[in-house]
């Protein structure tokens, strides 16, 4: 199992594109809610339209305490 760590979402979708081209792919894929370009949910959701992360695990990971948050995790 490779572990491939990204600083963010423009970087999390060019390790899917990545992987993508030679012919890997992601079984899971973690997600911090807090990200510094955008929020984790809207990567997730952008993740979820990629073919290549479909029927995959998405696994939302959340430090805050925001009770809102953790409801859409």
């Amino acid at each position: 199992m490779d572990v491939v760590l990204t600083d963010g979402a423009p970087a999390a979708q060019d390790a899917v594109e990545r992987a993508r081209l030679s012919g890997m792919h992601f079984d899971v894929v973690f997600v911090d809610v807090s990200l510094p370009s955008t929020d984790g949910f809207t990567l997730a959701q952008e993740l979820r339209q990629m073919p290549e992360v479909v029927g995959r695990i998405i696994m939302m990971l959340n430090s805050g305490v925001s009770l809102n948050d953790v409801a859409r995790c």
